[in-house]
C-alpha cells in the first residue's frame, strides 16, 4: 500500500478513531495527575522541578509551561513527559487514566506481562 493511500485511510476515518495527541490524552486528567505526582514528591514549588528538568535533564522548559499543562491548557513534549517520569517516580500506572480507554488498556496489556 502506498504511503498516500495510507493517509487517505487515515483521513477517512472518524477523527475520534485516528490516533491523535488531542483524542489520545486527556490534558485535563494527565495536568491533575501530574501534580499530585509533583507534590507526593516533594516539589511544592514549580520551580524547583524545573529547575532540576534544566539541570539535570536539560529539558528547556519554563515555570509557565509546566502550570500550562497542569492546568491542561498544553501538551507536554515527549522529553518533559521523560524527565518529568524520572525525577518524580510515578507508579507506573499513574498517568494511565489520562489515555483514551483503548490506549490504557493496550498499555497496561503490554506492560503486565
Amino acid at each position: 500500500m502506498s504511503e498516500q493511500a495510507t493517509t487517505q485511510h487515515e483521513h477517512d476515518e472518524p477523527v475520534e478513531d485516528q490516533l491523535l495527541p488531542a483524542n489520545i490524552i486527556d490534558l485535563v486528567t494527565f495536568g491533575r495527575r501530574l501534580r499530585a505526582a509533583r507534590i507526593i514528591a516533594g516539589y511544592d514549588r514549580v520551580n524547583d522541578l524545573t529547575a532540576i528538568l534544566r539541570g539535570r535533564y536539560g529539558v528547556d522548559v519554563s515555570d509557565r509551561t509546566v502550570y500550562a499543562i497542569e492546568r491542561g491548557e498544553q501538551m507536554p513534549h515527549l522529553d518533559l513527559f521523560l524527565a518529568v517520569v524520572a525525577i518524580l517516580d510515578p507508579p507506573g500506572d499513574h498517568f494511565l487514566p489520562a489515555y483514551r480507554s483503548d490506549v490504557a488498556q493496550l498499555i497496561a496489556s503490554r506492560y503486565s506481562r
